[in-house]
């Protein structure tokens, strides 16, 4: 990663964040040496799971919410998310791989109209495929629903008003839009928060795209498969794909050869501080690969946009 210039002089500690890049590059790799690749290309065509209903759609948009906790839990920064999501208009699934526990479902009855619980296996794509699939008729006789969302837990926020993205890209027309691309591999949009209008949801296509869709075993697989596909398979199909920030604003955030990295982990600070990003990736803070005075920043930052940072925080310091 060479010749990086960030966008309005964001200050960066890029020594810090190199050197903790650099050895989660290489604990991967380590990983990947030593796993077990035998079940790298397993797959089901079908999983076991059921749905458990509160109350019917509601709202024109609809999200899939891709949700795991070991312990049954749902953390105080998933429910803050959802609600913000209620309050732009969106009724919600919740997708969990995990029984949730019979108390954390009073705090989720006012934000989701039903929860979707699957045995794990099939990672979000696997999730969303199930929520999809049980609901299908129900969006089919429901012209009103003018999106649907594909959204998981991966991030913390949001930071900013999301309804302004939303007219953002409304504007720009797209027909299916993330919230950030990514030159990783191949260009493609990143699949933690994915968008389908309605011009897609009543397409054939879109529902044969799901219908057709495996459940792996192998998370890299499901990456390979769907996450760095979809953009280029709907583009092919006449649909407009594009990204809130885009691969046009990662080149204003980077200059020179560095544009080949994954933004949310890469080019987290010039995406929030510059470009108004909405989340932050939660690896960045698992996996500690801010500098104390990023941190503190970041802090600072998050708690004068209104966020509750004791949310964060106490999802770190839990099980996940």
């Amino acid at each position: 990663m060479k010749n990086i210039k960030y966008y309005e002089c964001i200050e960066f500690d890029i020594g810090v964040f190199l050197l903790s890049s650099f050895w989660l590059t290489l604990k991967k790799k380590i990983k990947s040496f030593f796993l077990d690749t035998s079940r790298s290309g397993e797959f089901r065509s079908s999983v076991d799971y059921f749905y458990e209903e509160f109350s019917p759609i509601s709202e024109p948009n609809l999200c899939f919410f891709a949700h795991y906790s070991s312990s049954g839990i749902v953390n105080d920064y998933v429910l803050y998310y959802l609600q913000k999501l209620r309050q732009l208009g969106f009724s919600i699934v919740l997708c969990t791989s995990t029984k949730i526990l019979e108390e954390e479902k009073v705090k989720l009855k006012e934000k989701v109209v039903g929860i979707l619980t699957q045995e794990n296996y099939g990672w979000d794509f696997g999730l969303w495929k199930s929520g999809l699939l049980q609901l299908k008729d129900k969006i089919k006789n429901t012209p009103e629903i003018e999106n649907i969302l594909v959204a998981n837990d991966s991030v913390y926020g949001p930071f900013t008003d999301l309804s302004e993205i939303f007219l953002e890209m409304k504007r720009n027309r797209f027909d299916l839009w993330a919230m950030s691309e990514s030159f990783e591999v191949d260009r493609h949009i990143q699949s933690y928060f994915i968008v389908f209008n309605r011009q897609v949801i009543q397409s054939s296509f879109f529902w044969n795209f799901w219908e057709q869709a495996k459940y792996y075993f192998d998370k890299q697989a499901v990456i390979d498969k769907y996450e760095l596909q979809l953009k280029a398979l709907f583009e092919k199909e006449g649909f407009s794909c594009g990204a809130f920030f885009s691969g046009e604003k990662i080149q204003k955030a980077v200059s020179g050869s560095a544009v080949d990295v994954n933004p949310t982990i890469k080019l987290w600070e010039p995406m929030i501080y510059s470009f108004h990003f909405p989340f932050i990736k939660g690896e960045l803070l698992r996996k500690k690969m801010l500098s104390e005075k990023s941190m503190d920043r970041l802090k600072e930052f998050v708690a004068a946009k209104g966020y509750p940072v004791s949310y964060i925080e106490r999802h770190l310091n839990s099980k996940r």
